[in-house]
């Protein structure tokens, strides 16, 4: 048969071919795809240890471990590594703990979850997550490459990838137009925290008449609430409030921080036209800083 790797960094590509190598010459070893790029990224300053070596062929391990119970996990594989990073660390900016996963063989990964189910290193590897973590897949291949990982553990997964061909462009504006960039992966991470606070979507644009509704979120470390929570209650008929309450210092540029842009733009974005809402309030707690 025919192994599939797909290494990210320069000392992952010499394990899997000093590995690939012996697997040619064994007697019941197979082909070996690797799935490599041109582009050059920067590299971990790292030494890899034999427990590490052993993760990357198995399929995968953190390169940012989550914190226990995390409620979100970013999940990528290969070249677009850099835009996973800039986005796990927007993310831990307003919701600590985000683990960052990296799949360097999705093929031996997935063999082995069908193989030995919840006993398999794809089980383990998210086990520390919580049962009804959110995760977001980004890779620039197929998303189903990765898609599968939702059912591991019964997760919902938000799976970025590419699924159609033939443009020509740079790097930055292929990623954007194909959405796999960064801004991409803050929005369907956006998406997952809002799916998993189990706000009814589809029903917000169905408002009654006689009934207004406030939105809610709230985005921090306090506990409780959890990293997301949703506030319905009654105001005045008609009238609908979004409200972003954190813990991050109230400043003009808050407005722009990545992942209450992209919360908002995920509840704006399920409301029908007539029913946008006619305010947005941006309300935090205030601390001392320099910028106010």
């Amino acid at each position: 048969g025919l192994t599939y790797l797909e290494p990210a960094f320069a000392d992952e590509v010499e394990v899997t071919m000093r590995w690939a190598f012996a697997h040619l010459q064994e007697p019941r070893g197979g082909s070996v795809y690797l799935r490599l790029s041109t582009r050059s990224i920067a590299q971990p300053d790292r030494r890899i240890d034999l427990p590490l070596e052993r993760a990357v062929l198995d399929g995968g391990y953190w390169l940012v471990e989550p914190s226990p119970g995390a409620e979100l996990a970013l999940v990528f594989t290969g070249a677009v590594a850099p835009e996973a990073q800039a986005a796990v660390a927007e993310l831990s900016q307003e919701l600590p703990g985000v683990g960052l996963l990296n799949v360097t063989s999705a093929d031996r990964l997935f063999a082995d979850w069908r193989a030995r189910g919840p006993e398999s290193w794809a089980a383990r590897l998210l086990a520390p997550l919580a049962p009804d973590a959110g995760l977001v897949s980004v890779l620039d291949g197929h998303p189903a490459t990765l898609a599968w990982l939702g059912s591991v553990r019964g997760q919902r997964i938000e799976a970025l990838g590419v699924d159609r061909f033939g443009q020509s462009a740079d790097i930055p504006d292929l990623y954007a137009l194909l959405r796999i960039d960064t801004e991409a992966i803050l929005d369907a991470a956006a998406r997952a925290l809002v799916a998993r606070a189990r706000l009814p979507l589809q029903r917000l644009g169905h408002v009654q008449e006689e009934l207004g509704l406030v939105l809610v979120v709230v985005v921090g470390e306090k506990k409780p609430p959890a990293a997301v929570m949703l506030e319905r209650r009654r105001v005045d008929p008609g009238e609908i409030v979004e409200c972003l309450v954190g813990l991050a210092d109230h400043v003009a540029g808050d407005e722009r921080r990545a992942l209450g842009r992209a919360l908002l733009g995920v509840l704006v974005g399920a409301l029908p036209f007539e029913h946008r809402p006619a305010l947005v309030a941006m309300v935090r707690q205030l601390r001392e800083n320099p910028a106010e």
